[in-house]
């Protein structure tokens, strides 16, 4: 059985359910929930469904910053899609699958965008990236501050950042 993260946009909280769970909310042939679905679902939910199981990208939803997608491990550049992540995928094999927003395409691998810089949203205090990022920050006063992970990061008062690397090689396909 297939599983899809979801982030509750008014708590930020992140949530997996299995297809089986979200499936009478299925539009349009795609597994979107709406928020004022998302507290009756919770209401049925197993217990166990509501850890994440692993690191992953869902952190990129909720932040909406651009990722890059790829069914290539090494995200070569001909092969790589810029976009905002809509979806986290967990499929019966164990595999991950994302999916970009406004495209039909699912892809094996993705991580935030690099080199890129990015605006933060000042009203996010956690990182807008998944751990095991290294980033450039940019303060409310123009100080650089670099490489850096993003736990160690008070974001309250960031404007800007850059993903320049990885402390180790992604795996999250």
């Amino acid at each position: 059985m297939d599983k899809i993260s979801l982030v509750d946009k008014e708590t930020g909280k992140m949530y997996t359910f299995t297809t089986s769970i979200a499936d009478h909310t299925a539009i349009e042939g795609t597994k979107k929930i709406a928020s004022t679905t998302l507290g009756m679902l919770l209401e049925h939910m197993p217990e166990s469904e509501s850890k994440p199981k692993r690191f992953d990208m869902v952190v990129c939803i909720k932040s909406g910053i651009d990722c890059e997608f790829s069914n290539a491990k090494g995200f070569p550049k001909n092969k790589t899609r810029i976009g905002k992540l809509q979806r986290v995928t967990l499929h019966d094999s164990g595999r991950y699958t994302y999916k970009p927003l406004h495209v039909f395409t699912e892809y094996l691998f993705c991580r935030p965008r690099i080199g890129h810089i990015h605006v933060h949203n000042e009203w996010m205090e956690s990182p807008p990236v998944p751990e095991g990022c290294v980033v450039t920050v940019w303060d409310g006063d123009g100080y650089c501050y670099k490489n850096l992970e993003p736990k160690g990061v008070s974001w309250w008062d960031i404007h800007s950042f850059k993903v320049t690397g990885f402390l180790e090689e992604i795996n999250n396909g």
